[in-house]
């Protein structure tokens, strides 16, 4: 997406001044010259214009893509490359507007400081609309991008954020609730990342694009193969995951004569009786991860402590989650007027992007909201009727 400011007389920037219809078509004659994509939807956000380019998935066209953590740093970098060519031909495209979580107007609501109202205009092409794969974007943005990487589903299931703190102090007991398993998974998963971001790992000493010298193809394929073990992930999805990050590297490894096979790494490294173990400053170190990297990517596990002390001290802690998760059961049942069982509100604390919850939790959380059981719809639980004597 594209966010283009104008309709701003007041503003101290001339490019600025100009007005949203201008805008949209000085935006259209970039598309057609081939200087930035066809948009599938351009957009008066008020003031100014909104370009989106909407994506579908590489092997299923009719859905999008999943938003897979190696692919989010391609995504960030296109948009910054498509800002980049429009702020270059004098549209003033706001470059601060690349992160993935962005909020936009919604169409047909009303712009409160000009009075306007905001509209979407959907463009059309004769399959029906502007589509783009990832892969595509990147080529046409100059975006060095790996090919598609394989991370066993059982170590990508692991390799999740770190939850709610315990600790009511921030900071005071960082990454106690990380055990060796899940810290393994979320250092595999940041090495695949790693991996499309550098457009495939090098062969050792050469330099990359931001002057980090290279690791080495097979210390690298030897690391990620630990990583693996240490997830607990099968020794055949092993295998698997690594020859699909061997076909990446650049030149694809194995090239030389010389060059241990992927099955070898895999041996060796399942069969090894010490295990071996990383430090994270020296991954961070030979992997070229500061802690501008760190943030931009997203990163885990691979991480300078600095960062990985901010991400905790960021985490709510569990009561306050748990206050969150009540004040949305109180909106539900008092704002919105619905009366709910406890498996219809685990489904919605779901649905809203809370953490699963029991049976038990969900009652717990009702109760504690004074939505008591004999006010809750049939299929939910009823209050015990008293004895009567068996009469």
């Amino acid at each position: 997406f594209a966010d283009i400011d104008g309709g701003r007389p007041e503003s101290a920037d001339p490019l600025q001044h100009i007005g949203w219809r201008q805008t949209l078509l000085e935006a259209g004659v970039l598309a057609d010259r081939g200087i930035i994509p066809q948009p599938s939807i351009m957009a008066r956000s008020g003031r100014g214009v909104y370009l989106f380019w909407l994506l579908r998935d590489e092997k299923n066209p009719a859905l999008p893509p999943k938003a897979w953590p190696e692919d989010i740093p391609i995504y960030k970098a296109c948009n910054r490359a498509l800002q980049t060519r429009i702020l270059e031909n004098r549209l003033p495209a706001d470059m601060s507007a690349s992160d993935v979580a962005r909020v936009f107007r919604l169409p047909g609501s009303i712009h409160r400081k000009v009075g306007r109202r905001v509209e979407y205009i959907i463009q059309a092409d004769r399959s029906g609309g502007f589509l783009y794969t990832l892969p595509e974007m990147a080529a046409f943005c100059g975006v060095l991008m790996a090919p598609a990487l394989s991370l066993p589903k059982s170590t990508r299931a692991l390799a999740t954020p770190q939850g709610p703190r315990k600790a009511k102090n921030p900071g005071s007991a960082p990454f106690r609730s990380s055990i060796p398993t899940r810290t393994n998974a979320r250092r595999a998963q940041d090495l695949v990342t790693i991996a499309r971001w550098r457009g495939g790992f090098l062969k050792r000493g050469e330099l990359y694009p931001d002057g980090t010298r290279a690791y080495g193809r097979r210390r690298i394929l030897v690391m990620y193969a630990y990583f693996l073990r240490a997830s607990k992930t099968p020794r055949s999805e092993a295998l698997q995951a690594l020859q699909t990050m061997a076909a990446s590297c650049r030149p694809p490894y194995p090239s030389d004569p010389d060059d241990t096979s992927i099955s070898s790494i895999i041996k060796s490294v399942y069969e090894d009786d010490t295990f071996k173990t990383f430090k994270t400053e020296y991954l961070c170190s030979n992997l070229g991860i500061t802690e501008t990297a760190a943030r931009d990517l997203e990163l885990l596990a691979i991480r300078p402590r600095s960062v990985a002390l901010e991400a905790d001290q960021a985490r709510p802690t569990q009561k306050d989650v748990i206050e969150q998760r009540r004040k949305f059961a109180d909106h539900l049942i008092n704002d919105q007027h619905r009366r709910l069982s406890c498996r219809e509100y685990m489904r919605a604390v779901e649905a809203a992007g809370f953490e699963k919850i029991s049976h038990e939790t969900a009652n717990r959380d009702l109760n504690d909201i004074g939505y008591r059981v004999s006010e809750r719809p049939a299929g939910g639980r009823r209050p015990r009727k008293e004895y009567n004597g068996g009469k």
